[in-house]
């Protein structure tokens, strides 16, 4: 049987639409395309907090092409999910639903989340939060490459450390945490006589001639949040100093505002000289589509920690593009040396030299643009490795050739999404098989025990604030004989139902059977809660509702 996955949904993802395009942006719609192609479902099943949500869920799902049908679970009602087995997040902030599965069976079903950037304060404060949440040994969070697994390994190594000295903690939980790099789609990569097309379209509308060579850096045009642009200018300026071929360099991408974009073009102009620059806005659908077959080598010298898998460089090869990246974080997973491209070294200053760096980002002195920015500032790219690496690849059109064809295979063999789609498949049916041989969660609710320590049930919480409480003894009785019609204004009016919430009242049915069930006598609240099985709480809420409106009162106290 192909293991199935119901699918979290937020406002902001599976969407490459808005002015913001992120990596993560680009990573999960393709991810839902390709789940809708090779994920051999009949039905969607959408978990999301409210119906809104799951219609912007329906919206993507047709936007990318997806005509299944598709089905809402609530995380309050999440019992479907016990059929389906997994719980698929498009980011790894799985702790929230394990505390809402733990208010129902922390075995029922399996999380799983991915990583993209993990040096933002938001994703150290939820994977510190992964040491404490009640996440179990049958859920996962996906590492997108090797560099992302020593960071989370490490990021769990030092909380638990912590916990252990502070507390004396002994215990530990941990998800698997499998390496499944991200995927692309080969079929919207243009191919053979498209991609000739694409070619002499694309470089005539630039000013590219047959014989000149252009190398290609696509994605966010950030010296501080990408990749520095320096290191790329200076290495082709001296490989363009050493050919005869005429150089341009294509930035397909966006600016975050004029002063990046001044920053950008001014250190080409003086930086690059000799190099013709161009820039393409990577986020129109078109230039997406067709500037890859616009060049002949594709750079990306990252070295940004925001960076952790890298997505362009395996589009790039699923181009036949022969690739010139840093040997950086997840970019090294993806290219092998001197095959389907070169990998550029990178230097970083010794640990420990970065205490400071953190310690003005924490204390809110430095924004995390900053942050980042003063860790790339020392970061170092060879540039004399990078400018050779590139002149090999000017003056050698059939290396071009033999690397990309390499870089192909490389991409069909490792990056389809039919791949890993299937390695996602697999993931979930080892889950279940852990689910199943030892589903017994470490840390169960006992008896009584809130779901949540930090988020316990209000009615406890501030119980002390009322004069009493509606408890099994106390007994309560109409001060007048409502009418059907009364009780029905009452639920629909919006001073008094104001919430609009239904499962905090009886629904309006069971409420006018309650008022009926009052008009044979006083009732004590135990009596009421056994006629209203199925619905305990909200049958309880409604008697403080009714008496909210003037409806019920509370009978005196019997005296002997």
């Amino acid at each position: 049987m192909t293991q199935q996955t119901a699918i979290a949904f937020g406002d902001e993802a599976y969407q490459t639409a808005g002015p913001r395009l992120m990596g993560a942006h680009a990573a999960s719609e393709a991810f839902l395309r390709a789940y809708l192609k090779h994920g051999g479902a009949e039905t969607l099943l959408c978990y999301a907090a409210t119906r809104r949500q799951y219609e912007g869920f329906v919206e993507r799902v047709r936007a990318v092409g997806g005509t299944l049908p598709c089905e809402w679970v609530s995380p309050l009602v999440p019992e479907r999910l016990r059929e389906w087995g997994t719980l698929y997040h498009p980011d790894p902030d799985i702790a929230v639903s394990a505390w809402l599965r733990r208010r129902f069976d922390p075995a029922a079903f399996s999380l799983v989340g991915v990583t993209h950037t993990t040096c933002s304060d938001s994703f150290l404060d939820l994977a510190g939060s992964w040491t404490t949440a009640p996440i179990e040994p049958w859920d996962a969070i996906i590492c997108t490459s090797q560099a992302v697994l020593a960071t989370v390994t490490q990021v769990y190594d030092l909380h638990e450390h912590y916990l252990r000295s502070r507390l004396g903690a002994t215990r530990f939980v941990r998800p698997a945490l499998p390496v499944i790099p991200l995927g692309v789609d080969l079929e919207r990569i243009p191919s053979g006589e498209r991609a000739q097309a694409f070619r002499r379209t694309q470089r005539a509308a630039l000013g590219i001639r047959a014989d000149d060579v252009a190398f290609l850096f696509f994605g966010r045009l950030s010296y501080h949040a990408k990749a520095h642009p320096l290191p790329m200018f200076l290495a082709l300026e001296a490989a363009a100093q050493r050919t005869t071929k005429r150089l341009h360099l294509i930035l397909a991408g966006w600016f975050a505002n004029q002063a990046i974009q001044d920053a950008f073009l001014q250190g080409a102009q003086e930086f690059m000289p000799s190099v013709a620059l161009v820039v393409v806005d990577g986020r129109r659908p078109d230039v997406r589509e067709q500037i890859w077959s616009a060049a002949d080598v594709f750079t990306s010298l990252s070295d940004n920690i925001q960076e952790t898998f890298g997505l362009t460089p395996v589009e790039a090869m699923a181009a036949r593009l022969p690739v010139v990246i840093s040997d950086w974080n997840g970019y090294r997973d993806t290219v092998e040396h001197a095959r389907q491209g070169f990998l550029v070294p990178t230097t970083l200053p010794p640990p420990g030299c970065g205490e400071d760096i953190v310690a003005r980002f924490f204390a809110g002195a430095d924004t995390y643009d900053r942050y980042i920015a003063h860790q790339s500032q020392c970061t170092a790219v060879d540039v004399a490795k990078c400018s050779e690496y590139y002149s090999a690849l000017i003056e050698n059109a059939e290396l071009r050739r033999e690397m990309g064809a390499a870089g192909r295979a490389r991409a069909e063999n490792v990056y389809s999404w039919a791949k890993i789609i299937g390695e996602y498949q697999e993931l979930w049916g080892e889950l279940a098989k852990i689910r199943a041989a030892d589903g017994n969660p470490v840390q169960s609710r006992p008896p009584g025990e809130p779901w949540h320590p930090l988020r316990p049930d209000p009615l406890t919480l501030f119980s002390a604030y009322a004069t009493q409480h509606l408890t099994d003894d106390v007994r309560v009785q109409l001060t007048c004989a409502p009418s059907a019609a009364e009780i029905t204004r009452l639920y629909r009016h919006a001073l008094t139902n104001f919430a609009g919430l239904p499962f905090v009242l009886l629904p309006p049915d069971e409420g006018l059977a309650l008022v009926q069930e009052l008009t044979r006598g006083p009732r004590s609240v135990a009596e009421i809660k056994s006629q209203f099985p199925k619905f305990t709480p909200a049958a309880v809420r409604t008697v403080g509702w009714l008496m909210k409106c003037g409806i019920v009162c509370i009978l005196p106290e019997r005296t002997v």
